[in-house]
């Protein structure tokens, strides 16, 4: 039996090729690669992977399209490809960082940082969308700030200190 974290790899990296035509295409595909799952689990796994369905067949959106395609062996996504996939938005105060990600995506981004933590991290915490990274030292900080915000795609401006509120990190 297939992990959700392993489909859903497979899940990104099918859609990374190209729309998707419906679900049953989908289920054909992935129980090619060994991967069973039911029309409601795709269902449920098209909803929380952020995949819209167009005239052409169902896509991840703009905003959930992975950087570089997944290695189908690996069950996880790693780290940058979490980032690149799932942030919105990247914050910090002098000591923590904070990052908002797709909804129900924030545990998988706090584990693949956590996996391998980057230098001068203490730790992560994750809710449903929301992640708090603690940091050792301010200088820390302001530099896990501006990688994340890079490999989210987010321009530097986004998470300049002096931005305030949700939508402004």
């Amino acid at each position: 039996m297939v992990s959700r974290r392993a489909r859903h790899a497979r899940i990104l990296r099918l859609l990374g090729k190209g729309p998707v035509p419906s679900h049953e295409a989908l289920r054909q595909l992935l129980a090619q690669q060994g991967v069973e799952a039911t029309q409601a689990t795709i269902s449920r796994d098209l909803r929380e992977l952020g995949a819209v369905k167009s005239p052409a067949g169902y896509t991840l959106s703009a905003q959930h399209t992975p950087a570089a395609p997944l290695d189908a062996a690996l069950p996880a996504y790693g780290a940058h490809a979490a980032v690149r996939a799932f942030v919105t938005s990247v914050g910090h105060s002098p000591l923590m960082v904070v990052l908002h990600t797709a909804p129900a995506h924030a545990s998988l981004v706090a584990a693949e940082l956590d996996r391998d933590p980057p230098e001068g991290v203490l730790g992560t915490i994750a809710g449903d969308d929301t992640i708090f990274i603690a940091c050792r030292s301010e200088q820390a900080t302001r530099r896990l700030a501006a990688d994340l915000a890079d490999a989210a795609g987010i321009s530097a401006a986004a998470h300049s200190p002096a931005s305030h509120g949700r939508g402004n990190h």
